[in-house]
């Protein structure tokens, strides 16, 4: 039976099927909610320029039902309706249908392609914790934040990307009234970059879901 939870003025409702988002007011805006794709994923990749991936829709979820490594890259010009840079605040919801020893979400926030430079909210769920990373010739790390994740829940993500270059990044259950696990790093080389990546990994075969990535002015 489907229950309402109300998460900071948008309702989402939560169905054995995944989340269901329905944006409430004219603060958030956009950025993808996977619920375009009626007629098949694969017919909707031109806004990815780089699709490495076996994801497909699901009850306007994005979903990867092998849980192999899958990925997709969208940079400014590829043709999402927002993206993401500084002075702006994310949210999110991931969801793994079983963790198992590898069990991962990354979301990429900040790209520079050219030099192969970018930085990610890395979400372990197996090892049970998350951070924020600079990924490149070296990899920086803010240090690992402990967190419990279940398999088959949905748990809601923001990262927000300041005008003075911190990007902090926090976690929870999604719908719940918990404290959020939080983590900041202060990345000046990425102010003056955009772009998003999604990936995960499962070795469970279990599937894995994205729901609803959205901005908003940092309040």
């Amino acid at each position: 039976m489907a229950r309402g939870i109300n998460v900071e003025g948008r309702g989402v409702t939560v169905t054995g099927r995944g989340v269901n988002v329905g944006i409430v007011g004219p603060s958030w805006e956009e950025i993808d909610r996977f619920d375009t794709f009626n007629k098949g994923w694969r017919e909707d990749v031109s806004r990815y320029s780089v699709d490495n991936s076996t994801f497909w829709e699901g009850t306007g979820s994005l979903v990867n039902t092998t849980g192999d490594y899958s990925t997709l890259e969208s940079g400014p010009g590829d043709g999402l309706p927002n993206y993401f840079p500084k002075g702006y605040e994310l949210r999110g919801f991931t969801r793994h249908g079983s963790i198992g020893s590898i069990s991962d979400s990354f979301l990429y926030v900040a790209m520079d392609t050219v030099n192969d430079e970018y930085v990610r909210l890395r979400m372990e769920m197996g090892d049970g914790h998350f951070d924020l990373q600079e990924v490149g010739s070296n990899i920086s790390s803010t240090a690992d934040v402990s967190y419990s994740f279940a398999g088959a829940t949905f748990y809601e993500f923001r990262v927000l990307r300041y005008d003075n270059s911190d990007i902090v990044a926090k976690i929870r259950e999604a719908g719940s009234s918990d404290a959020w696990a939080t983590t900041s790093m202060n990345a000046p080389y990425f102010d003056s970059f955009e772009g998003l990546q999604l990936l995960n990994e499962n070795t469970n075969n279990a599937d894995v879901h994205w729901d609803g990535l959205e901005r908003r002015l940092i309040q």
